[in-house]
C-alpha cells in the first residue's frame, strides 16, 4: 500500500472552498424545497398524492420533493 501524498496549503484551501460551495448549494436547495418548486405539482394540487397539500407542507415541502428544474 502506498502512502497518500500530503495535501499542500493551496490544495487544502481549494478543497475547503469546494466544500463550502457544495454546502451553500445544498442550503439553497433545502430552502427552495417547497411545493411551488416541486415537480409533483406547483403547490395547488399534488400529483403524487392527488390532493391539495396543507399550508404547512406547502411552505416547507415533504420527503417526496422533486426539483422541477426551473431555477426560479
Amino acid at each position: 500500500m502506498t502512502a497518500s501524498p500530503a495535501l499542500t496549503k493551496p490544495m487544502m484551501v481549494a478543497l475547503a472552498e469546494y466544500h463550502e460551495s457544495q454546502a451553500r448549494y445544498l442550503r439553497n436547495r433545502v430552502a427552495s424545497a417547497r411545493c411551488d418548486t416541486c415537480a409533483h405539482g406547483g403547490g395547488a394540487h399534488c400529483k403524487k398524492y392527488d390532493m391539495v397539500p396543507p399550508p404547512e407542507v406547502k411552505r416547507i415541502g415533504c420527503e417526496e420533493y422533486e426539483f422541477d428544474n426551473i431555477p426560479f
